[in-house]
């Protein structure tokens, strides 16, 4: 009976965990596509010291959001399964703004 639950709980959190990377994914393409929709040049006197900027501080926000992470990875039974997920939903939105930047750094034609 426990295996039975155990599979149970184990695809819904497989199901949501591809929901989750869905939508990360849906946040990229949408990130990168009003990046280039929303053109303002003025931004930043230098917009290469300014892309860089917003990559730093990208990262920094995925780099705090993995480390708020860790100790729910860790250790999951000390946490509800939705604080597991609200973290992990967090930590993919933190990675896509990372990517968002990263993208902008190698083609930048799309600012």
């Amino acid at each position: 009976m426990k295996v039975l639950n155990m599979i149970r709980i184990s695809a819904a959190s497989l199901q949501i965990q591809s929901a989750l990377r869905a939508a990360a994914g849906v946040a990229i393409v949408v990130g990168v596509l009003s990046g280039c929709a929303a053109n303002s040049p003025s931004a930043s006197s230098d917009p290469q010291q300014q892309l860089v900027i917003d990559q730093q501080n990208a990262n920094k926000l995925y780099t705090q959001s993995l480390l708020a992470y860790k100790p729910l990875f860790e250790n999951p039974g000390g946490y509800s399964q939705a604080q597991v997920l609200a973290a992990y939903d967090a930590l993919l939105y933190k990675y896509s703004l990372a990517v968002v930047s990263w993208m902008h750094a190698i083609y930048p034609c799309l600012l």
